[in-house]
């Protein structure tokens, strides 16, 4: 089944987790619970596993390439590790694979529907994931409407994004950089736990690794089983109860808005446009400067008192 361009909504969710995954201290999982997945009061016990959607960009030295092929491995091993994983930890666990959800209409419908919807609230968790604590987001009735179809408690929506570094663009970066600065790859996964009750996202993991060209093209099973073990590490067992937020001390830390305005610009372009951006192109020319040129223009800028979305200064490279 062919890949689709991605809608706005995941154009954006996928912006928002490949800044957050460059942002974050990298090979360090992070997980947000509201309180009554902490106490095991609202933690969904029956889960149902849907097919993992995988983002695997290339940066090369003058233009990014989707990589296809290995974005279908990810997911499959991926959607392999996720539910062994789970039921390890004592949950009862069915998986939706990607080819039921082609040989049967009404639920692959139901399944597109509810993802989508998903999608616009993962942009927005991925931005401030501590508001999972508060019980901010919520996925909609789609996912409810999935979840009793399934006759599960509740549905874990995996997420993959992967960017790749060739070696033309590490060279450069680190030419241009004098040394300082080497563009680094990286595999992310993000998993977010829905209740069938309420819709409400009620716990929200992930784990960033470094990787390399090569562990993210010809070992991605190994590297998922990795990536997917410490995404769900500190996942609670089935029954478990842990103390109320404020009681623990552990680091949930959000990156912060200067890291995300220096990060978005960069890899807006980096992910190229979406499907309606690419349905009604915009006529106008875009003149990039050189480095040089740039750093003049943004000193000129800065004083004089310019504003804009070029007065927080050019996007950083990814760390």
């Amino acid at each position: 089944m062919p890949r689709q361009k991605r809608s706005k909504w995941v154009h954006l969710a996928v912006v928002a987790a490949v800044c957050a995954g460059a942002a974050v201290t990298l090979a360090h999982a992070k997980r947000y619970m509201t309180p009554g997945f902490r106490t095991n009061e609202t933690r969904p016990v029956q889960l149902a596993v849907l097919p993992p959607h995988a983002e695997f960009i290339k940066q090369k030295v003058v233009m990014t390439e989707q990589m296809i092929k290995e974005c279908e491995a990810l997911e499959a091993a991926a959607a392999a590790w996720i539910p062994q994983l789970l039921e390890a930890k004592g949950y009862t666990v069915k998986v939706v694979t990607q080819q039921e959800a082609n040989e049967n209409p009404e639920l692959g419908e139901m399944v597109r529907r509810a993802n989508e919807r998903y999608d616009e609230e993962w942009g927005r968790l991925i931005r401030k994931p501590k508001k999972v604590h508060v019980g901010r987001y919520n996925a909609g009735e789609e996912s409810q409407q999935l979840a009793a179809r399934l006759d599960v408690d509740g549905l874990v929506l995996p997420r993959i994004q992967a960017v790749g570094v060739s070696g033309g663009k590490k060279a450069l970066g680190m030419l241009l950089s004098l040394g300082q600065y080497m563009p680094q790859g990286y595999a992310r996964l993000d998993l977010s736990i829905v209740d069938r009750t309420t819709g409400d996202i009620e716990a929200y993991f992930f784990f960033a690794q470094l990787a390399g060209m090569k562990k993210l093209t010809k070992k991605p099973d190994k590297l998922m089983a990795t990536v997917a073990q410490h995404t769900l590490k500190k996942y609670p067992e089935h029954g478990e109860v842990l103390k109320p937020k404020g009681e623990v001390g552990e680091v949930e830390e959000d990156y912060s808005d200067e890291d995300e305005s220096q990060l978005l610009g960069e890899l807006e372009a980096l992910l190229g446009p979406t499907e309606e951006e690419e349905a009604e192109p915009e006529p106008v020319e875009e003149v990039v400067a050189e480095p040089e040129a740039a750093a003049e223009e943004l000193a000129e800028s800065e004083a004089v008192g310019g504003s804009g979305p070029h007065a927080g200064g050019e996007p950083a490279h990814l760390a």
